[in-house]
């Protein structure tokens, strides 16, 4: 009986141990298996990292492009603004309603007989208090908001000079 109960733990031993050589065959399989797939998975992610990559750097080189034109667009405007005997006052619309003084051309300047530097940054009515009690600063407001076409021949005079002409 002895011997029986040791043949059958021997019988026992050869199984197991071939059930774990072929555990260990398909665990050997199925991480050959997995490891090619995330070599798959790397490989397109790649692929697809790459074609991206080629996309922003074409949208850059776009972006490039249309920044250039802006900046020679700008410049040329800035040249006629200057250039132009009308004198010309920029205003910013901020969201809250205030028209912020941005700039003046050389015609402005010379015309009002003043440097308009110091005005940079303020509101309308705080840099042209006269023009707050005209319907001037609304006028302005629906210009930048819809476009709305405005002439006025509007000249003041002071001390025999031109104070404003709008």
């Amino acid at each position: 009986m002895v011997m029986k109960h040791k043949n059958k733990q021997t019988v026992s031993r050869v199984l197991n141990l071939g059930r774990d050589s072929l555990s260990r065959e398909e665990s050997e399989a199925r991480d050959e298996n997995h490891v090619h797939n995330l070599d798959c998975r790397v490989s397109e992610r790649t692929t697809d990292s790459r074609e991206a990559i080629a996309k922003l750097e074409q949208e850059i080189k776009e972006r490039k492009r249309i920044e250039g034109q802006l900046r020679q667009s700008e410049k040329q405007f800035r040249n006629i603004v200057n250039s132009t005997p009308a004198g010309i006052h920029r205003y910013k619309l901020l969201d809250d309603g205030r028209l912020i003084f941005t700039d003046a051309n050389p015609a402005a300047e010379k015309i009002l007989g003043f440097d308009h530097r110091p005005l940079i940054g303020k509101t309308i009515e705080e840099a042209f208090p006269a023009a707050a009690q005209t319907d001037i600063p609304d006028r302005y407001r629906r210009i930048c908001t819809s476009g709305e076409p405005w002439h006025s021949e509007q000249v003041n005079y002071e001390d025999n000079r031109i104070s404003g002409w709008f």
